[in-house]
């Protein structure tokens, strides 16, 4: 009798401790959870990029459409020659003459406002575009 008695009064005590304001707040926090996970993958933040910008050590070395000037391209940097390739709406450093290549695993970019950089060789690929951020924090 006694156990019985204990299961009503933590069953009780449950009933009473989770309230249908408990129920709305979890479910609140869950879509406001879900919607900001899901945000990244279904709207574009970032605006389209239209041209690569080439600078070597600060200033502008060539301007360049990022569809339609499909190739491989070089330029002349601080330690050497940086070829990157256009192609398909992305660029992409293929080889620098710095040594430790990190230029060539930042991996393509596609979207206005990001860069692929180079600091040896001093030699940075930046897209512009329309509507672009300015800030990606994550």
């Amino acid at each position: 009798m006694k156990e019985a008695s204990k299961a009503r009064r933590r069953e009780a005590l449950l009933r009473r401790s989770f309230t249908f304001g408990d129920a709305v707040l979890v479910f609140l926090v869950l879509a406001v959870a879900v919607t900001m996970i899901a945000r990244p993958w279904g709207e574009k933040a970032r605006g389209s990029a239209v041209e690569v910008v080439v600078e070597v050590n600060g200033k502008e070395a060539m301007r360049l459409p990022l569809t339609g000037g499909d190739g491989d391209y070089r330029v002349e940097g601080f330690r050497g020659s940086s070829l990157f390739r256009v192609e398909g709406g992305e660029v992409w450093m293929v080889d620098s003459a710095c040594p430790d290549k990190l230029c060539v695993g930042m991996g393509h970019v596609r979207e206005a406002g990001q860069a692929v950089v180079c600091l040896p060789n001093r030699v940075t690929l930046r897209l512009e575009g329309s509507g672009g951020t300015d800030v990606v924090q994550r």
